[in-house]
């Protein structure tokens, strides 16, 4: 009889349809985990880049105030550093 064959056939089929879709599930799950952490590294490397930039533009305002007291200092740095650079 070819019946139970089907059956059995049928019912393993199914069985493997169900732990595709259990497998299919955790992975979606994993993908919405790594979206929602994807979304936080976002949102903190977006406020290091604000905290950063804040960072160069204090050290800008820095460098005019010292190159304002200290021309020549900076007039020496600024020809050791296109000097070094044009050896490269």
């Amino acid at each position: 009889d070819l019946k139970p064959l089907a059956m059995s056939t049928s019912s393993m089929a199914s069985a493997q349809l169900i732990q595709r879709m259990q497998e299919k599930k955790q992975e979606l799950e994993h993908l919405l985990l790594l979206r929602q952490l994807s979304n936080h590294l976002q949102t903190h490397f977006d406020e290091l880049s604000e905290k950063f930039d804040g960072l160069v533009q204090g050290n800008q305002g820095i460098k005019r105030i010292q190159q304002y007291h200290h021309p020549q200092l900076y007039m020496k740095l600024d020809l050791q550093a296109s000097l070094k650079f044009s050896f490269i």
